[in-house]
């Protein structure tokens, strides 16, 4: 194997350093959308290529493009423009998120916390959770609940977040937190059933911003 690409929280999370980076690795092209991720990678990467361990990976070269996955391809062809009839030897992806984001209340993740309504994986994109619920219409609002939040309860929550636009609009997840409580019916599992909604509303905001 000469070249292996990591994507998302692998990059950030890995050890930059045998046996973590095999010695037939001669190439790492490491991407992450989320600065943070970024550059707690950047630090790590740092600390193995110029610390007590350098020896071992001397002829190591990283390549970190601070890029959404989306661009696997013109990032690596930009590198190297042969990998992109050859491709790359391996692969290791993980797009979820980390409590390293989730526990951020500035992030707008957690439906436990109390923050912005943000939500953005990438805070240089200009489109935020808040803007969707506050400014986007009725309609739009509801197929997000129900396409990707697959959300049963999609019409209550479009009329409850319409409702509250009209009056002081919706800029905390505190705020979107409660009229979401508000919103779920008792018989769905108490806590747990709003919860459970929240996080499905949470992440339909995450998949479009």
């Amino acid at each position: 194997m000469s070249s292996l690409l990591l994507v998302g929280y692998p990059y950030a999370r890995a050890r930059w350093e045998p046996p973590a980076i095999p010695p037939p690795v001669e190439t790492v092209y490491g991407m992450d959308v989320d600065p943070v991720a970024h550059e707690k990678a950047q630090a790590q990467i740092k600390t193995v290529l110029h610390g007590d361990s350098c020896s071992l990976v001397s002829d190591l070269k990283v390549y970190t493009p601070l890029k959404n996955f989306r661009h696997i391809q013109s990032v690596v062809g930009e590198i190297d423009e042969k990998l992109l009839g050859t491709g790359v030897d391996g692969i290791l992806m993980d797009l979820g998120m980390s409590s390293m984001q989730i526990d951020n209340p500035v992030r707008g993740f957690s439906v436990l916390g109390d923050g912005p309504v943000d939500m953005r994986m990438d805070p240089r994109a200009s489109l935020r959770a808040e803007d969707i619920l506050n400014s986007w219409r009725d309609a739009e609002v509801g197929r997000i609940l129900l396409d990707y939040g697959e959300e049963s309860n999609w019409r209550a929550l479009q009329k409850k977040i319409v409702n509250a636009r009209l009056h002081v609009g919706l800029h905390s997840t505190s705020d979107l937190v409660d009229h979401i409580r508000n919103a779920t019916p008792a018989v769905r599992g108490g806590r747990q059933g709003w919860i459970k909604t929240a996080t499905r509303v949470f992440q339909a905001l995450e998949d479009c911003c």
